[in-house]
């Protein structure tokens, strides 16, 4: 579905809306402005550190984006849709090199545990279905994060053994989003 800015994906319980520029400048420095503006029911939570030290460097990036690159370069808000409750959110880590994109996500403390990743992740392969510029996607996670590697394995993505650029104590995983032949 298109939301005159860019795509909006909707699943059953979800609705992934990547944000504006000046949504995003809110969501990093102003939750009850953001939270004001997307209609929300509540203000985001603060994102642990290590993670708005990402999201800000993710906001910097972004204004190399322009048009319909703009997806690969936003923060894409992760929304239950009958409450219009913030869950989480998810990015690209830049647009696709050689039509491999990798993704980076985190879902609110109060909201783990019950498919929302999950979901999410599958709608973005399904997203990612319909481009022409994307033939797989990418994931890399810690070791220890086992709730985040059932995510990406319900969402069909497959452990690989070589990540290119690993992080310390973390894994690669991948998923082939080739479309079928017509």
């Amino acid at each position: 579905m298109t939301s005159g800015r860019f795509t909006r994906v909707e699943t059953t319980r979800l609705t992934l809306t990547p944000l504006t520029r000046s949504e995003f400048a809110l969501f990093l420095w102003d939750r009850s402005g953001y939270a004001q503006v997307a209609r929300l029911v509540a203000a985001p939570l603060a994102p642990e550190p290590a993670i708005q030290s990402a999201l800000e460097w993710l906001y910097d990036l972004s204004s190399e984006y322009r048009g319909s690159q703009r997806v690969w370069g936003a923060l894409w808000s992760v929304v239950l849709r009958r409450e219009n409750r913030f869950l989480g959110a998810f990015c690209f880590k830049g647009a696709p090199c050689d039509m491999e994109a990798e993704l980076a996500y985190y879902i609110e403390e109060p909201f783990r545990n019950r498919g929302f990743m999950s979901e999410t992740l599958a709608s973005i392969v399904e997203w990612a279905r319909t481009r022409d510029d994307v033939l797989t996607l990418s994931a890399e996670t810690e070791l220890s994060n086992i709730a985040s590697q059932r995510a990406l394995e319900h969402a069909g993505f497959h452990r690989v053994e070589h990540a290119p650029f690993p992080l310390v104590d973390s894994c690669c995983w991948r998923i082939s989003v080739d479309r079928a032949p017509s």
